[in-house]
C-alpha cells in the first residue's frame, strides 16, 4: 500500500513524484520507459520523447509566463541534485507583426515582460537580418529576444533528472502501464497491463492525452494531432548556425499555419544534428478538424505508429525553406506528436475525488518549459489536500465533458 501513487511518467508527473518523495511516505510512480520500435507499440505514448523543447519566461499570457518563471528558476538545482544535464541557455527570439495595438502579440509579450520584469531587447525589423542572418523575415515584423535563462530542454533528460532526483528521495518507479482503477474503500486500486493489482490511498493522475480512459468522469480534454518536420544539418554547416536561438514566429495572413516554432540544430541519438520545426494549426474554412483530435485508445496508437500529416507537413516545410533557406529540401522527415489543450487554456490540476484521486493533466503546448511548476502545484495539492496558496486556483480548476 503507497501514500501516494503517481500515474504518468512524463513531465509533470515526475516533476510531481520528485515533490511528493520529498513528504517522507511511501510514494511510486508508475508508467512506461519510451519503447524500443514506435511501429509494433501498442501501449501508451508520450510526447516527450524528444530532444529539444522550447523554454522561455515571455508569453503573451502572464499566467503561462509565471509557471515558466518558476520552473526555470529550479532548473540549476534539479541538474545539481540528478546530475543529468537538459537545459540549453541558447535565448530565445519572438516574431510577429509590428504591433498597432495593446492586445498584438509582440505588445503582449512586452506588456508580461514589464510585469515580470523580464529583461529582453526590442529588435526591429532591419536588424533581425543582421543580428541572425540564418533567418529571413519578410519587412512588416519585429522581434523581442530573451537572452538565457530562455532557449530549450531536452525533455527525455529533464525526465530523466526529475526520475533520477524523485528515486534519490525513495520513489519507487513501477515500470508498467495502468488499464484502469477504482475506489475501494479508503484507498485506490490500480490494475496494469501485466495484471498486477497496486493500492494507494492517494493517485495523481497525470496521463495526458490517456487520462480520459483512466477515470469514470471524462474530462473535457482535446488531445489533438500535430506534425513535426526535422531538417538535417551536416557537420560542416554548423558552424554557420552556431548562435541561433530557438524561434516563435507568428504569421499574420497565413493560409494554412498560424505560427511556428523553431529549434536550432539539436543533436539526436541517430547522431545527426537537425533543426525542428513545428507548431502551428492547419484550419479548414477557419475552423479545426475534427479529425485532428483523438477520442479512442486505438485512433491514439494508429497516429504514433505514421509519419504525421502529409499536408501540415508541407505546410511547415514551406514556412521552415523560406524562414531558413540555406537548409537542403532533400534532408528532411518527419514525425507525429500529440498535444493536449483543454476548454480554458490552462492544465486541469484538480481533485476528482475528495482525499483520494487527483488529476494534472494537459499542457496546451506550452508545459514542458513549466512542467516542475505544474508538477509542484500538483503534488502540494495531493499531499495536503488543499490548494497552494502563492498562486490562483481557478485558472486550473477541471472541467468536465457534458
Amino acid at each position: 500500500m503507497y501514500d501516494f501513487l503517481v500515474v504518468g511518467r512524463g513531465l509533470i508527473g515526475t516533476a510531481a513524484a520528485r515533490y511528493l518523495g520529498n513528504s517522507g511516505k511511501k510514494t511510486a510512480l508508475i508508467g512506461p520507459k519510451e519503447p524500443e520500435d514506435w511501429q509494433t507499440h501498442q501501449g501508451v505514448f508520450a510526447s516527450h520523447y524528444d530532444e529539444a523543447r522550447i523554454t522561455r519566461v515571455l508569453d503573451e499570457d502572464a499566467l503561462w509566463a509565471l509557471l515558466a518563471k518558476r520552473s526555470i528558476e529550479q532548473y540549476p538545482e534539479i541538474e545539481k541534485k540528478s546530475q543529468v544535464i537538459f537545459h540549453h541557455g541558447v535565448g530565445g527570439l519572438q516574431i510577429g507583426p509590428i504591433p498597432v495595438s495593446p492586445d498584438d502579440y509582440v505588445a503582449k509579450l512586452e506588456s508580461v515582460a514589464e510585469e515580470l520584469k523580464v529583461p529582453f531587447d526590442q529588435i526591429s525589423n532591419g536588424q533581425l537580418q543582421q543580428k541572425f542572418p540564418f533567418f529571413s523575415i519578410p519587412k512588416g515584423y519585429t522581434g523581442i529576444f530573451e537572452d538565457q535563462p530562455a532557449g530549450y530542454i531536452n525533455p527525455r533528460q529533464l525526465v530523466a533528472a526529475q526520475m533520477t532526483a524523485a528515486q534519490q528521495s525513495g520513489v519507487e518507479w513501477i515500470d508498467q502501464s495502468v488499464t484502469s482503477l477504482r475506489k475501494s474503500g479508503n484507498f485506490v486500486e490500480l490494475k496494469t497491463d501485466s495484471g498486477q493489482l497496486i493500492q494507494s490511498k492517494k493517485v495523481l493522475i497525470a496521463a495526458g492525452a490517456y487520462t480520459n480512459f483512466l477515470i469514470e468522469r471524462p474530462l473535457d480534454l482535446y488531445p489533438k494531432a500535430c506534425t513535426i518536420v526535422f531538417a538535417e544539418v551536416p557537420e560542416k554547416e554548423l558552424s554557420f548556425f552556431k548562435k541561433m536561438p530557438t524561434l516563435i514566429y507568428e504569421f499574420e495572413g497565413h493560409p494554412k499555419l498560424t505560427d511556428i516554432y523553431m529549434m536550432p540544430p539539436v543533436l539526436y541519438p541517430d547522431g545527426k544534428y537537425y533543426i525542428k520545426i513545428g507548431g502551428g494549426h492547419i484550419t479548414i474554412g477557419g475552423q479545426e478538424d475534427d479529425a485532428t483530435f483523438f477520442h479512442t485508445f486505438e485512433e491514439l496508437t494508429n497516429w504514433f505508429h505514421s509519419d504525421g500529416d502529409p499536408a501540415e507537413a508541407d505546410a511547415l516545410k514551406d514556412v521552415l525553406f523560406r524562414t531558413v533557406p540555406q537548409l537542403n529540401k532533400d534532408r528532411v522527415h518527419t514525425k507525429p506528436c500529440v498535444t493536449t489543450y483543454t476548454s480554458h487554456g490552462y492544465p486541469y490540476i484538480d481533485t476528482l475525488e475528495r482525499e483520494q484521486i487527483y488529476v494534472a493533466a494537459a499542457g496546451c503546448g506550452a508545459s514542458a518549459k513549466s512542467s516542475n511548476e505544474i508538477g509542484r502545484i500538483a503534488a502540494h495539492l495531493t499531499e495536503y489536500g488543499k490548494w497552494t496558496p502563492d498562486i490562483a486556483e481557478e485558472p486550473f480548476k477541471a472541467v468536465f465533458k457534458q
